[in-house]
């Protein structure tokens, strides 16, 4: 070792450009055969973005080049990736909460009957609906909505889309809802007539 540099150094004056920071001289290495180096000055109203010279001249506002681009445009796609994966496993907690938190909906510990004709019998998932035109005590009429189960529990229990007909006279027994709203969550049903007692989880009963 001698201390000495490998190849030559040449400070060469550097073009000056107003929209450059750049220094007076650029120090340039003389005979390097690997690394061929150049300085360039974008024309007038063009940005100059990183052309995979060793040396470029820097602007004083940031320039994006392509490779730039493309890393800005990788973490977008993160950010967007990300927030449509948060939002989705909210909305499943969200969904699996309002499927499975009765208690946070129905007093458990309370207990309302309500009697009247059926106007709508809606099988499905997640849960079924029985909705009941129920008169009140001034003789006004109110539409009720009882929470049974789902569909593949209650076609185990024995019930079908055609198990209840419209008009037909029902009295459900249930847990009322917590914001005092004409819903129950069904825990008994009677039909008077064709006899009908049902329970929420138990089979449909044989006349």
């Amino acid at each position: 070792m001698t201390g000495k540099p490998l190849i030559g150094i040449d400070e060469r004056p550097v073009p000056q450009d107003p929209r450059q920071a750049t220094a007076a001289t650029q120090p340039i290495p003389v005979g390097d055969p690997v690394s061929p180096l150049t300085i360039d000055v974008p024309p007038e109203g063009y940005r100059l973005p990183y052309q995979e010279h060793v040396y470029v001249p820097f602007w004083t506002e940031r320039v994006v080049g392509k490779g730039r681009l493309l890393l800005e445009f990788w973490r977008t796609m993160n950010k967007s990736i990300t927030v449509l994966l948060t939002a989705g496993l909210l909305g499943l907690a969200v969904a699996s909460y309002a499927h499975h938190s009765f208690p946070a909906h129905y007093y458990a510990d309370r207990m309302i009957t309500i009697e009247g004709e059926l106007t709508e019998y809606l099988f499905r998932n997640p849960h079924s609906f029985i909705h009941m035109e129920v008169v009140t005590d001034e003789g006004e009429p109110e539409i009720w909505a009882a929470e049974w189960g789902n569909t593949l529990r209650m076609t185990r229990q024995g019930y079908t889309p055609e198990s209840f007909q419209l008009g037909d006279h029902l009295i459900v027994s249930g847990n009322p809802d917590r914001n005092g709203t004409h819903r129950i969550r069904l825990v008994t049903l009677k039909s008077p007539a064709d006899g009908l007692e049902a329970t929420r989880d138990g089979p449909r009963p044989t006349n």
